[in-house]
């Protein structure tokens, strides 16, 4: 930092000596003044001790001596050839020249010139100044539209005295001087031939204060407009061209543009074209092109010359002009733009052509000048941002050390790089390695996205196995940040192309932090605007993503830790809460005393009040209230009970839904604007300012609700295991409220036909409960049941490891609640997923689908099946292991194929299907792994699109020989509503539906 302001210091040193000595020089026409300003500046602004000055003589083949500083034999008048010596290399090359240790003899070619015996050699006259031990030498060539004028020299006896930036420093001086000397010869050359005419003289003369005001214009303003306007005034003026305007070259980007100047009657649209104008240089530039490579003026006469080929050609006569001279305005042989010039009728005359090239190289060391004035002034601000940015991030590191909440420290982070680099938006993702995918923990998103759009956004996950996705991109070039400088939109996952779309990302930085070489979050910080990011502010993007990478890393091992040991307690809590909850309401058969037991406990776990129980009445197919807040008396008004029921059906708002979807409703807050009718007359009694509606599900039907009241807002997990407490005690429930139903009706009944219908109603439920209700219909109606051929469905068989040595370890009792607690999971499961169960034999369990009633996604709803059997099964296993208990291991095996289905039996019904595939799908079970789903390959080449499935290969199968066999896994990720895959999202059902059932 202290070396850059040292430059920057310096700099602005000689920026102020040259825009004085540029005021000097310009200022006057003597050339002796010139002269000796300009060596005295130098002298006493940069030490420059020992200095002389050359100029070209008439022919231009010697130079010679018209001034000099720092030697006491010089003589004026003293010649040097071109080309010998240093200084007279420097003069034919026209290039500048430094030398360190050249001797006096090399360096003014004393004893060559004589003996070539040119003019101006040793003996032919006057020698040449000159240090006898000189370390260091520079020749400045003096040059002017490519023409030389003369020769600037310096010297010292120190050893590398002159550096790159003296060079720098006295090419400017150099070419300043240049166009001084050449404005005053050729002011001397005008006061001479005006001597004759006293007209022509005051022409001269107001030229020349034109000049000279053109000049101090030129090198005092800054402001290259007023440079250009008053050239353009002067040529028209003084030299009678009727147009003039200027194009500068941007080398950075290759690319030539219009900058200004005056263009006669032209209408303002047409002027504005001029400044619109830009074009890279290249061959198709045209005369352009050919003007900025030669570094030479060219002359373009539109009359003769109509069928011009470059657009750029074309462009410029469409500005109105007869002709075109176009002179490159050039500094230390670099072009720096084209002045185009018009002389329209007339003929430039070469004094003319030489007077217009040499107000060109006025501009061109305004340009010069200006550009080295906005380099100064972005080296300073760049320094200042720089210092600022630097203790800005000091602070930010000292601010974040110690947070341990990740919405702190990124809303500290937020505001740091949106006050020192423009970014507002950022987001942190937490990866999820055994999904392969990532989720949000943190973002910023702009105000115009959607509120949809927003949630879709946050809830998301971004897969991390596509090469393509620019995450993974980053983790490519891990642990170093990724810089996108145009956001990508191809070949990369949808969310990530949704995300880009809807934020409308024009850049984005990726930072993947790293732990054991493995990616565990991704900090990304994006724009919507084309403002970039330079080398400091992405090294130090890095430094705060590293500090970052740090507390997350340590904090997310303490996370865990804690994570872990309280959800281990919170299972041992709830097991033991479930086994005392089940055993309490086994004991009793009364409803009001199941009611109140299920209420205290969901109270004193989930601070939750106003509990209502609702049964279903099937007879009237209502809903009424059986239990409410444990039978409070000052709860419910009276007669509250009584008095109300409610139709199932879609009228009835919430309870309806919560009946038919049995999946659990909560609304954390209750809306202003909540319809009337049944939701809001329960709101208004119950005095509820949250609702929690629970169905209790009993073998695939909803037997009743559980609706509360929550003083807080519940999380997932806290409504799951209500449900899970619901769903243990709904056998209870059902059996209280039958038992309290037939007692009632048996005290009500008053004529034994309605009991014997109540019986048939019954014994018709029990025919539906064994039979498929196609079947069960039939057999009502006809007496006995057609067999069906089937050409393609699924079958299922599961078998639990284990079994036989587990069964001689417990009582029959214990035996057949373990297996009717599995079952019993099992039918629901089935019938949820449109599975209908066969028959249990033993510890095996078989079940089909795509029949009774045939259709077209039986392999997917087969797979579905077996997906939440093995997850129930190791639910259950992980309560036992933690109460101390073995449970069994399941194997499950599914194939698809022909079946035929029927009914076999009198007195005692069973439905049944036969047939090879019946066979092959016991040997897929038999051949799996404890814990595995696997399939044929018939089933896999209906459910490859829609699972996660590995190939196992040709496996030997008893009576079969080897078959393909594959193990599924899990529902595809980006098909998957939920992490571990059991559930499909929406995606996966559009998936289902388009997918056939019969092999390809």
């Amino acid at each position: 930092m202290e070396e850059l302001q040292r430059q920057l210091a310096r700099k602005e040193g000689e920026l102020e000596v040259i825009q004085s000595l540029s005021r000097q020089i310009n200022t006057t026409l003597d050339l002796e003044r010139i002269f000796n300003v300009s060596m005295e500046s130098l002298d006493r602004a940069f030490g420059f001790r020992h200095s002389m000055i050359l100029l070209t003589d008439a022919q231009n083949k010697d130079l010679e001596l018209v001034a000099s500083r720092g030697y006491e034999d010089a003589t004026p008048g003293a010649k040097l050839p071109i080309g010998l010596g240093v200084i007279g290399v420097a003069a034919r090359r026209k290039k500048l020249l430094r030398s360190v240790g050249v001797s006096y003899q090399l360096m003014y070619a004393r004893q060559a010139g004589a003996t070539v015996g040119k003019s101006g050699s040793e003996g032919s006259g006057p020698m040449l100044p000159g240090l006898q031990n000189a370390a260091s030498q520079m020749a400045i060539p003096l040059v002017v539209r490519d023409e030389l004028t003369g020769i600037f020299a310096v010297e010292s006896p120190e050893q590398g005295a002159f550096d790159a930036l003296d060079e720098e420093l006295l090419s400017i001086i150099g070419n300043m001087m240049g166009a001084a000397i050449t404005n005053a010869r050729a002011y001397r050359s005008i006061e001479e031939l005006s001597h004759t005419l006293e007209d022509r003289v005051q022409r001269r003369t107001e030229e020349l204060d034109s000049l000279n005001a053109l000049t101090r214009q030129a090198n005092e303003s800054h402001d290259l407009d007023e440079i250009i306007d008053a050239t353009a005034a002067y040529m028209i003026r003084h030299l009678n061209v009727e147009k003039m305007f200027l194009l500068l070259i941007d080398h950075e980007r290759g690319e030539i543009y219009g900058a200004g100047g005056h263009l006669g009657t032209l209408k303002t649209d047409e002027k504005d074209r001029l400044l619109e104008f830009r074009a890279a240089i290249e061959p198709e530039l045209g005369i352009l092109y050919r003007t900025i490579q030669r570094k030479k003026t060219l002359y373009l006469d539109f009359k003769r010359f109509r069928a011009m080929r470059s657009t750029a050609d074309q462009y410029i006569a469409g500005l109105g002009l007869q002709s075109v001279i176009q002179i490159p305005a050039i500094v230390d042989d670099q072009v720096l733009g084209v002045v185009c010039v018009d002389p329209g009728n007339r003929k430039l005359h070469r004094l003319g052509l030489q007077k217009i090239e040499a107000i060109v190289a006025q501009i061109a060391g305004a340009v010069k000048s200006k550009q080295l004035l906005e380099r100064l002034e972005e080296e300073r601000n760049v320094a200042t941002q720089l210092q600022r940015e630097t203790e800005g991030l000091n602070q930010l590191l000292k601010r974040i050390a110690n947070l341990e909440d990740i919405q702190d420290l990124m809303g500290e982070v937020k505001e740091f790089v949106a006050r020192y680099y423009g970014i507002r938006y950022y987001s942190l993702y937490f990866v999820e390695p055994e999904l392969k995918q990532m989720h949000n923990v943190a973002i910023e998103i702009p105000d115009w996205v959607s509120e949809d759009d927003s949630i879709h956004i946050r809830n998301t996950p971004i897969p991390l196995d596509i090469r393509g996705g620019a995450f993974n991109i980053a983790l490519r070039r891990a642990p170093q940040l990724t810089y996108f400088k145009q956001a990508r939109t191809e070949g990369i996952t949808d969310i990530e192309r949704f995300i880009t779309e809807r934020c409308k990302l024009q850049n984005m930085v990726v930072y993947p932090l790293m732990q054991d070489g493995r990616p565990i979050a991704f900090l990304n910080f994006f724009s919507f605007n084309d403002r970039g990011l330079n080398r400091e502010q992405l090294n130090q993007l890095s430094i705060v993503s590293d500090q970052i990478s740090g507390i997350i890393r340590m904090n997310g091992l303490l996370h865990e830790i804690k994570e872990q040991s309280l959800m281990t307690e919170k299972a041992r809590q709830e097991t033991e809460a479930l086994a005392l909850l089940s055993k309490q309401t086994n004991e009793s058969t009364n409803l009001n005393t199941v009611s109140t037991t299920l209420f205290d406990y969901v109270r004193k776990t989930m601070n939750v009040e106003s509990f209502c129980l609702f049964i279903v009445d099937e007879k009237t197919n209502e809903l009424y209230p059986a239990a409410a807040d444990g039978e409070q008396e000052d709860f419910l008004p009276p007669d509250w009970k009584e008095g109300m029921r409610v139709s199932i059906e879609p009228a009835s708002g919430t309870l309806y839904a919560t009946y038919a979807r049995q999946r659990p409703f909560y609304l954390p807050s209750i809306p202003d604007r909540l319809p009337t009718g049944v939701d809001r007359f329960i709101v208004d009694t119950l005095r509820l300012n949250s609702v929690l509606q629970i169905p209790l599900v009993v073998q695939g039907q909803t037997i009743g609700i559980l609706c509360c009241n929550a003083q807080r807002k519940l999380e997932a997990e806290e409504i799951r295991s209500i449900e899970r407490l619901c769903n243990q005690i709904a056998g209870s429930i059902r059996l209280s409220a039958l038992l309290q139903v037939t007692q009632e009706a048996r005290e009500e009944a008053v004529v034994a036909k309605e009991e014997a219908e109540q019986a048939r109603a019954e014994s018709d439920a029990l025919l539906d409960n064994v039979l498929p209700r196609a079947a069960a219909r039939e057999l009502k109606e006809t007496g006995q049941v057609e067999p069906v051929y089937y050409d393609h469905v699924s079958v299922l068989f599961t078998d639990f490891v284990g079994f036989t040595k587990a069964a001689s370890n417990l009582s029959p009792t214990d035996l057949i609640q373990e297996l009717d607690g599995c079952f019993s999971q099992f039918d629901e499961v089935a019938r949820r997923n449109n599975m209908e169960k066969l028959k249990t034999i033993g510890d095996a369990y078989m079940c089909a689908g795509g029949l009774p009633v045939p259709n077209d996604s039986h392999a997917v709803d087969a797979c579905l099946t077996a997906l939440e059997f093995r997850s129930f099964m190791k639910q259950m296993a992980l309560v036992k292991e933690q109460l101390g208990f073995d449970f069994w291991q399941i194997r499950i095996g599914i194939h698809s194929g022909p079946v035929t289905a029927g009914v076999i039996g009198k007195n005692k019904f069973a439905y049944d299907i036969w047939g090879d595939t019946v066979n092959v799908a016991s040997r897929m079970e038999s051949s799996g792994c404890p814990g595995m789903v696997n399939i044929s390959g018939a089933t896999y080449a209906l459910v490859k699109d829609l699972f996660d499935c590995e190939y196992r290969g040709k496996v030997q199968a008893k009576g079969k020989g080897e078959m393909d066999m594959y193990f599924v896994h899990r529902i595809k990720s980006e098909l998957s509503a939920d992490e571990e895959g059991l559930l499909p999202n929406a995606m996966f059902e559009l998936a289902r539906s388009e997918c056939s059932s019969t092999p390809s």
